[in-house]
């Protein structure tokens, strides 16, 4: 089997294309599919997302021992990865005890630490300083960018960058902390924090009781059954969020916003490296995030050719949804580099007091008018040419 052909964090259609970009012939029957689903688990591992489409989300550095079937034996290896980003797992699980017991010499009277996704980002080299204050002020940032780097695209494609960077954030940091509560270094746990005149906390008991009850109500309400739903797509995650928060203020009228973070306890203190060493370490780290998400938007062009690359009398056709015109953009990939470097890369310029202080929030969705009378008047012409009016 060619592994090497799979993709980390990849959505893949169903097992066959798996199958295929292995070199093997799917497997038919039940008992034989069975037994090449036991045979693949020795080399990585799958999740089911939706339907049909699997998801690679752990490849194994050595295969595993063949599972005999005995009680107690999980045929793991020794040298199996402990999780699907065993590419930044050495470097990130350093980074991040290094941060916790930075954050715990800072603690008085706990030794409970709050912190998110985000600030761990940040603190450990997924990101830089510009990433937390352009995620929460994506309109300043939308207009800062436009001016200061010239970068005149549609909106989609930095939200496209926002949700690669979001998803890479969230399951690194995920994977790192289950690693490190399994070798009995930390325990963690999610939470939720409040923000209300610029103060963020731990809600109250009364706080967390509605918080969670008015989850449950607007997951009934939007016929959800299932969390995971709703965090795989943006756009439910969205409306969800708006009608949480929403019902949460009409008991608590100051909270101004909800969000997920972790409360952490170390179990042991860890020496602290030295400046030099946990530079080199972040750089390492950065490198190989700037790495893989670069490959991102190349492969999400593709597939959006795939999907929705049909001409219309040799031109784009005019029903497409503005999304797809700026995703198969001569600058969408360019523009995306741009994005990602201003955002992760942690030589880039601070521009965070910039976005603070634009004052322009407002964000242009889809094409201008003069875009669209271009497209429809080149349309208009070709359609004239191919039609022989001219002749």
């Amino acid at each position: 089997m060619n592994i090497n052909n799979l993709e980390l964090d990849k959505e893949y259609k169903n097992k066959s294309e798996i199958c295929k970009l292995l070199g093997v012939k799917k497997a038919t029957g039940g008992r034989n599919i069975k037994l090449q689903d036991m045979d693949f688990s020795r080399y990585f591992r799958l999740e089911k997302t939706t339907g049909n489409k699997v998801k690679v989300v752990e490849i194994y550095v050595e295969a595993l021992h063949k599972v005999d079937g005995r009680k107690g034996n999980s045929g793991k290896s020794e040298g199996s990865r402990n999780n699907y980003k065993g590419i930044y797992a050495e470097i990130i699980d350093a980074l991040l005890l290094q941060y916790l017991q930075k954050e715990l010499l800072k603690l008085r009277d706990t030794c409970k630490i709050y912190t998110t996704n985000n600030k761990i980002a940040e603190a450990t080299g997924i990101v830089n300083y510009n990433y937390r204050t352009a995620f929460s002020n994506q309109g300043k940032f939308y207009n800062t960018v436009k001016k200061d780097f010239d970068i005149k695209s549609n909106t989609y494609c930095m939200r496209d960058v926002f949700d690669m960077v979001k998803t890479k954030i969230r399951e690194i940091v995920r994977a790192s902390l289950d690693r490190l509560q399994k070798a009995e270094q930390l325990e963690y746990n999610p939470c939720y924090f409040v923000y209300m005149s610029h103060v963020s906390r731990p809600p109250n008991e009364s706080e967390l009781d509605t918080i969670l009850a008015a989850e449950k109500d607007i997951m009934r309400e939007m016929g959800v059954e299932h969390k995971k739903q709703i965090d795989n797509n943006q756009k439910l995650s969205k409306e969800f969020n708006a009608n949480v928060l929403k019902k949460i203020q009409e008991k608590f009228s100051y909270i101004e916003g909800i969000y997920k973070g972790y409360t952490i306890v170390l179990w042991e203190d860890f020496e602290l490296k030295s400046e030099i060493e946990l530079k080199g370490l972040i750089k390492k780290l950065n490198n190989l995030i700037i790495e893989s998400l670069r490959n991102k938007p190349v492969k999400l062009q593709e597939t959006t050719k795939e999907e929705r690359g049909d001409s219309w009398f040799g031109s784009r056709n005019p029903f497409w949804k503005p999304w797809v015109y700026d995703r198969l953009s001569n600058k969408y990939i360019e523009h995306c580099y741009e994005f990602i470097y201003i955002l992760c890369n942690i030589d880039a310029n601070d521009i965070s007091k910039q976005i603070i202080n634009c004052k322009n929030n407002k964000i242009i969705n889809g094409l201008t008018q003069k875009q669209r009378e271009g497209i429809h008047n080149n349309i208009a012409i070709k359609l004239i040419d191919k039609l022989g009016f001219n002749d």
